[in-house]
């Protein structure tokens, strides 16, 4: 005959209706109103400066992604458009736009885009070539004018080259007979 163990005893007993929700009372904590200490409503935080939208130089740099990619992005310290009201008439302001130009150092090759109003661009570039970029102002009368220039960057050769790969032997071990 099988021995049988009774564990009701170690069951608590439910003495609320279990469909009920529970709830848990908070306890109030006691705080005195008759003191003369004031408390901050919440801790200072030091969040510095506000960052501003533009700084005070012009600046335009060039950084190479990989091979075939070319990260541009500029600041101007002021509006080009305001200095061209004081060289040129009036009426031919209008025919300016604002252009970025990408000078491919290797070949003696200009490609000219309309500049974006982001201040940012990314150029398909070609490997192993040295490139610079400009932002102007161009005019089908006019002609070009320079406002900025990068420093040249070199795209690095399609692939890695390493020291290490050209000295490494690689194939088989010579057999031993």
């Amino acid at each position: 005959m099988p021995f049988f163990f009774d564990l009701t005893s170690l069951i608590p007993k439910i003495e609320r209706n279990p469909f009920e929700p529970v709830i848990v009372r908070d306890a109030v904590p006691e705080v005195n109103l008759e003191t003369d200490e004031e408390i901050p409503a919440e801790p200072i935080i030091d969040t510095g400066l506000p960052i501003p939208s533009h700084y005070d130089f012009d600046m335009m740099r060039a950084m190479v992604q990989d091979p075939f990619r070319l990260y541009v992005y500029w600041q101007l310290r002021e509006n080009p458009f305001e200095k061209l009201k004081k060289i040129f008439p009036a009426n031919s302001i209008n025919t300016f736009k604002m252009v970025i130009k990408l000078v491919d150092e290797s070949n003696n090759i200009a490609v000219i885009n309309n500049a974006p109003y982001s201040r940012e661009y990314w150029f398909s570039v070609f490997p192993d070539r040295t490139y610079r970029v400009e932002i102007g102002l161009r005019s089908e009368f006019y002609g070009y004018i320079k406002l900025l220039s990068t420093q040249p960057v070199t795209t690095r050769a399609e692939g890695r080259r390493t020291r290490l790969t050209k000295s490494r032997n690689i194939g088989l071990p010579p057999m031993i007979i």
